[in-house]
């Protein structure tokens, strides 16, 4: 695959999974956490359109 084979998207996944940890320097809080991840997350989810609602759930 020309730029974007399975092991790209399985370092995403990793790099994604450490954005809470990241961000839990400023946000002691794990549910400030969860919810960075979860903002991140919403984007990439199988929807092909999305609106402001489902992008917020």
């Amino acid at each position: 695959m020309a730029g974007g084979g399975i092991e790209d998207v399985k370092e995403w996944g990793r790099e994604l999974n450490a954005v809470p940890d990241r961000v839990g320097v400023r946000f002691p809080r794990s549910e400030t956490r969860d919810r960075a991840r979860d903002y991140l997350i919403g984007p990439l989810g199988p929807v092909q359109r999305k609106n402001a609602w489902q992008v917020a759930e």
